[in-house]
């Protein structure tokens, strides 16, 4: 925080609380133009303080207060500006014999006020751009991290089960043991209905892609033969004994 003299009441600070670096240099702006002595040095404070002002526009401002780490170094420099605006109300409500008995000393303020501006606001951009540099790495990693898709090798299995009702090729093992741990509380015929069913809803895929073209076969298949299931279940051990040994 700024340590001047003779700026008058320090209660007016008071009356800045909850104002922004932007409207705390709006503030300035327009007092800096009524002022009655020091006008050449409140008009550069002020214009200088323009240029800051939209520079902080362009920032959002009033967004980065919502990052801890900005937080600090934003009410250092509002703090500032706060004693700047003092400074430059200071030049219209003093009397002439004041200012001029103060008047290298406030010469001196105006650039001890602008140095200590200046130095908040290297800070608050110093941040926003390892800020920056973080979202830019992240977003790398991200585009990196590019994932590989394919059909798993147990529901490739399942799905053969289910295509190819031949009882000496057909892996009927693998699919009995797949619908048991998806439906352990069902027969194993009522699980095959039931999966059934669930071929017949239509999947989340591109019209003609080739996974929903094998969806609807699966399907068929159980139309084409509608006592498979209960003929796997109560026959296939007898018949594949009998079929497969002659192979």
């Amino acid at each position: 925080m700024a340590s001047w003299d003779n700026l008058g009441e320090l209660s007016n600070i008071a009356q800045l609380t909850g104002l922004d670096a932007v409207k705390l240099i709006s503030l300035i702006v327009r007092a800096a133009s009524t002022t009655r002595l020091h006008k050449r040095n409140c008009r550069r404070f002020a214009q200088h303080l323009k240029l800051i002002g939209g520079l902080l526009e362009q920032l959002h401002v009033s967004e980065l207060r919502k990052y801890l780490e900005m937080r600090e170094p934003l009410e250092q420099l509002e703090d500032a500006l706060r004693w700047g605006y003092l400074l430059v109300n200071s030049c219209q409500d003093r009397s002439y014999l004041y200012l001029l008995a103060m008047g290298w000393n406030i010469v001196y303020q105006f650039r001890k006020a602008q140095s200590e501006i200046d130095n908040y606001l290297r800070l608050v951009l110093l941040i926003t751009l390892v800020d920056n540099a973080r979202i830019r790495d992240r977003l790398e990693y991200i585009e990196r991290d590019q994932c590989e898709y394919s059909f798993d090798e147990e529901d490739k299995k399942v799905q053969d089960a289910l295509l190819n009702p031949d009882p000496c090729t057909n892996p009927t093992i693998v699919l009995k043991k797949t619908l048991s741990c998806l439906y352990p509380n069902l027969p194993f015929n009522e699980a095959l209905q039931k999966e059934k069913k669930e071929t017949n809803v239509k999947a989340p895929e591109k019209k003609g892609s080739n996974y929903s073209k094998s969806k609807g076969e699966t399907a068929k298949s159980f139309d084409d033969d509608g006592d498979y299931p209960k003929k796997q279940n109560d026959e296939y051990p007898k018949k594949q004994k009998d079929t497969c040994s002659t192979q």
